[in-house]
């Protein structure tokens, strides 16, 4: 049994699957993380809020009798004080944060899609990155860009 809690610009869910790779359960919150962002730092209450979904979502997952491991994608990966807030949560809810890299995100997507298909071209279009990849068996390039729909919305489009 796994669990993993992904934490992206757009949502942060809690996935458990068995062996078989089965879903178990699957749990999302629509993510703030940039809301709760100012001049590149969580502030206080994002802290507070991000440690509450965090805590919550692994209790969910824990009533499957696992642990889950949580992983940060764009948003948090791009706040100033990425690591404190980290090593806040982890105070507060026992669970570490891996910080997965632009490099990172683009690889777990390709072995994602590996898993599918022998060969291809991959786009995972989040809410704070874009990441495009390419393969061919175990040929794989990727990359990530800092675009995405929740990033962009932000930056063009006013609430007025």
């Amino acid at each position: 049994m796994n669990a993993v809690i992904d934490i992206g610009t757009n949502t942060i869910r809690a996935v458990v699957y068995d062996e078989d790779m089965t879903e178990l359960f699957n749990q999302g919150v629509v993510s703030k993380i940039l809301d709760y962002t100012a001049d590149g730092i969580l502030t206080v209450a994002g802290v507070v809020w991000l440690s509450n979904v965090v805590g919550t979502l692994s209790v969910m997952a824990e009533q499957f009798a696992v642990k889950p491991k949580a992983f940060a994608t764009s948003a948090f990966r791009e706040l100033k004080n990425a690591d404190d807030v980290a090593d806040d949560i982890k105070e507060y809810t026992g669970i570490e944060i891996i910080i997965l890299s632009g490099d990172g995100e683009a690889m777990c997507d390709y072995l994602s899609l590996k898993k599918y298909s022998g060969k291809g071209i991959g786009v995972d279009l989040g809410g704070g990155s874009c990441q495009i990849i390419s393969f061919d068996g175990d040929s794989y390039c990727g990359k990530s860009y800092p675009v995405g729909v929740k990033r962009i919305k932000n930056k063009f489009v006013s609430s007025t």
